[in-house]
């Protein structure tokens, strides 16, 4: 599995290292941590072999923090961006895509979801999370992106529910049999009832799908 190489920007010493601390954890490579995107694009020049994701929080200064990320495109087209925002508002997310960030996230996004949604950026999607969606693009495919998860009323059962925030975590089927305390045949017929009923392919859209409907799954009501 390709973890990718990054560097991380953020004004905050806790946002860096408490990044650093979960993705050096999944096995990502950290080349390098900025207090901006002003100082990153200074950085990267003197960084071998190139990093391949940005992650960043652009707060300080929006206007020069996303000119800054124009610069950074420009001179590095492969170079993915994506910005972890306290503001997940329609406004941020059309300023981010316009600059060309392939992500944008909640910076309350839990560790395992961001692991498994950097995994995406770097097998090609894009992925924009608004105030009720979340959208994953593949950037080799003309024609919109694929909306996952949004406004589905789906009558799930408790256990479906439990899943689906394990799932959210990462969890593999050995060990959410253990958490829930039941057989891993078990998971495997939840899991797959789960997937017909809320319409997707796979457990990593499911957990997008989870992903979209946070305050619902923490309520444990669906």
């Amino acid at each position: 599995m390709n973890h990718g190489r990054l560097v991380i920007s953020g004004e905050g010493r806790l946002f860096r290292e408490g990044l650093k601390h979960i993705l050096q954890g999944a096995g990502f490579s950290i080349a390098g941590e900025a207090k901006s995107l002003v100082e990153t694009s200074a950085l990267l020049p003197s960084l071998a072999p190139p990093p391949n994701l940005i992650v960043c929080d652009p707060s300080p200064d929006p206007e020069v923090e996303y000119g800054a990320m124009k610069e950074i495109l420009n001179e590095n087209p492969d170079l993915g961006i994506i910005v972890l925002s306290r503001d997940v508002s329609q406004e941020w997310l059309d300023l981010a895509r316009a600059t060309g960030a392939r992500g944008f996230l909640p910076n309350d996004i839990s560790p395992a979801a961001l692991q498994m949604l950097l995994q995406l950026l770097l097998l090609g999607e894009n992925i924009f999370a608004g105030p009720s969606s979340l959208k994953v693009e593949n950037r080799a495919e003309a024609g919109p992106g694929r909306l996952i998860g949004q406004d589905l009323k789906v009558p799930l059962s408790p256990k479906e529910v439990e899943i689906l925030l394990c799932l959210e975590d990462g969890m593999p089927n050995k060990v959410i049999a253990r958490n829930l305390n039941i057989a891993e045949a078990t998971v495997k017929v939840h899991l797959k009832s789960l997937l017909r009923k809320i319409n997707v392919g796979n457990r990593t859209q499911a957990a997008i799908w989870a992903i979209n409907r946070r305050p619902e799954m923490n309520g444990r009501a669906v």
